[in-house]
């Protein structure tokens, strides 16, 4: 018996998740063991034969770094046959939907290959717990630079059963690592303008309500995020029943037509910077002063001039940006926000902050409706719009709200998965009655009028009225100043390293007469250039703005063969060459936002 030894083994790994083995129903029972072949019973009672081969067609490749997934725990010598065929800076992950097949492994086989700290685990057989387990590996960016050297291995026991659950995962871990990479896919230029509005909304998130102030304050108390799909056309008129009995939290899109209907919102939630969100949802609107803005100070400046009413500005948890910014401002307690990728995101994120349960959805469809058409609720801006072209490579299929499968966007895709883990992590009430569109994991699905009748029945206190008395931040303009002029000399200093270590890739000449002679100098100005990487992806502003280049400059090393020859160490001598430009470019421009934003501080702290 192996089990003491096994669990020893896997204790040593914070990344392995293991499913708890109460009330799983088996659907393999292990029999015996003949002659090196395993037997198990399926759930009909037929009597499956595995004999343990190691299938050479999907083996690893020693000289390329991969993030290879394995299917199936129940054969320990062929997981350890992949492993020896693996680059030792790759990262095998094993994957085991049967649980019952891991209690047999665990008892039956000795796992030495968990010995290895880069081999990770998942055991379940809910499918829906991959998106946080991929998420928390994604999260580790040594692991998610291999994603574009991604590889998939069948034990004997998946090459011949469970086919098409296998496949169902392969396409579930694909949709999850696409849609990581889609959020870091903004090029350096984009992310620059997003900091550049930060630093010049910094005036008003002097004047923002201080959110810590309003966190927990409605805990319990039912809240409906508004969102604009086409299924909100069969029960907006439901929402003026909610006025006042629930928190109602709007998005951007939506904010006209809910007042044109008589309805409004305690809340609107913007989360882009783009200047059509500006010119479409509050250029020339008139919103009444208690509908209060909820959003990042990425928003474009413009839209604060607009605002008749408040406006609480949080901190982006997710965004190391954001995390920069708070700790140069000193603001401390609960000021963050989950906020995602859309302005539904941000009004579920701030319905959480709240502390309100339930949260009931409500146009949030996520999917199309009719036809590729059908995309918004009517009376929206997106009526005036030219109708975008779907492409071919942007569709999706998901289950629906009412079963069968609609047809959806890989990008609403990976707004749904949002909703769905977030759900899980903070163990949330949530009720979909958006009575349309995609199916949400992990919510309960109501009409609106039965979430309505049983929810919304008792008064609350006056949201607007809550809002007005909340005191704001209290920022030191003074120590502010302080904390940027601390970064300028941080960023210059960088800088400087980053020209003196181009100069020194720079002149190394490589080729096949003096290649041996500089082998020791390149492994060297590597070396340097290896915790130069580190230093400067630990800073979060420089991170945020270049994460998705640093991500690109992984895949490209890690396409260049460990095989020291001219060819390969050119390659890996132009791509230093780049990532030190790239610094050094950033950082001029970074110094420049950060020189700017102290003047405008100056000019405020004296007026």
């Amino acid at each position: 018996m192996y089990i003491d030894r096994n669990i020893e083994r896997l204790q040593n790994n914070l990344y392995h998740w293991i499913s708890p083995a109460e009330n799983i129903s088996p659907k393999y029972n292990y029999i015996t063991t003949i002659d090196g072949k395993d037997y198990f019973e399926n759930i009909d009672g037929g009597i499956i034969e595995i004999n343990k081969v190691f299938d050479e067609t999907q083996k690893g490749i020693p000289l390329m770094r991969q993030m290879v997934i394995a299917f199936g725990i129940s054969s320990r010598s062929e997981l350890n046959k992949l492993y020896k065929t693996l680059n030792d800076t790759s990262v095998l992950l094993i994957i085991e939907p049967n649980p019952e097949l891991f209690s047999y492994a665990l008892n039956n086989e000795d796992l030495n290959v968990f010995e290895k700290s880069n081999v990770v685990l998942f055991v379940d057989n809910n499918l829906d717990n991959l998106q946080p387990f991929f998420l928390d590996i994604l999260g580790e960016f040594n692991y998610f630079s291999l994603v574009n050297n991604m590889a998939f291995y069948l034990n004997s026991f998946y090459r011949q059963n469970d086919g098409k659950m296998i496949k169902e995962i392969i396409q579930k871990i694909r949709q999850i690592v696409r849609a990581r990479i889609q959020i870091i896919g903004n090029s350096i230029e984009d992310g620059l303008d997003g900091l550049e509005n930060n630093l010049k909304n910094i005036e008003y998130l002097i004047e923002s309500k201080n959110p810590a102030e309003i966190y927990k304050k409605f805990k319990n108390k039912p809240a409906i995020v508004i969102s604009a799909g086409p299924s909100l056309e069969k029960n907006i008129q439901d929402l003026r029943e909610a006025k006042g009995k629930a928190i109602l939290i709007a998005v951007d899109t939506i904010l006209t037509k809910l007042l044109n209907q008589g309805v409004i919102p305690d809340f609107v939630c913007s989360v882009e910077r783009i200047e059509k969100v500006y010119d479409y949802f509050y250029k020339g609107k008139n919103i009444p002063k208690e509908v209060t803005l909820v959003g990042p100070t990425v928003l474009d400046p413009r839209i604060f001039s607009e605002l008749k009413g408040n406006w609480i500005l949080p901190f982006r948890t997710e965004v190391s940006e954001s995390n920069w910014l708070q700790a140069m401002t000193k603001t401390n307690g609960n000021v963050g926000l989950l906020m995602g990728a859309s302005c539904a995101h941000v009004a579920f994120g701030f319905a959480v902050h709240l502390g309100a349960s339930p949260i009931i959805l409500v146009g949030q469809d996520l999917a199309y409706g009719t036809d590729f058409e059908n995309t918004h609720v009517s009376d929206t801006i997106y009526d005036k719009l030219e109708k975008q072209k779907v492409k071919i490579e942007e569709l999706d299929e998901t289950e629906g709200y009412y079963g069968g499968i609609v047809k959806t966007t890989k990008v609403w895709m990976m707004f749904k998965q949002w909703f769905e883990i977030k759900i899980l992590e903070f163990n949330l009430n949530v009720i979909n009655a958006t009575e349309g569109g995609a199916k949400i994991a992990n919510t309960q699905q109501f009409p609106l009028k039965e979430a309505l009748f049983q929810y919304c029945k008792d008064d609350l206190e006056s949201v607007y009225e809550y809002v007005k008395s909340m005191g704001t931040y209290g920022i030191s303009v003074e120590d502010l100043i302080e904390s940027i002029d601390s970064e300028i000399n941080y960023f210059n200093e960088i800088m400087k390293e980053a020209r003196t270590s181009y100069l020194e890739v720079e002149k190394i000449e490589i080729s096949a007469q003096n290649l041996t002679k500089h082998v020791r100098t390149i492994q060297n100005v590597t070396d340097v250039f290896n915790e130069f990487v580190i230093k400067t992806t630990k800073h979060p502003l420089i991170s945020h703005n270049i994460q998705g280049f640093v991500l690109k400059t992984s895949w490209d090393l890690s396409a260049i063969d460990d095989v020291i020859s001219v060819k390969n160490l050119a390659a890996k001598k132009a791509v230093q060459i780049k990532y030190y430009i790239v610094i050094i470019s950033t950082c001029e421009k970074i110094i420049d936002l950060l020189q700017e934003t102290v003047k405008l501080l100056e000019v405020k702290m004296n007026s």
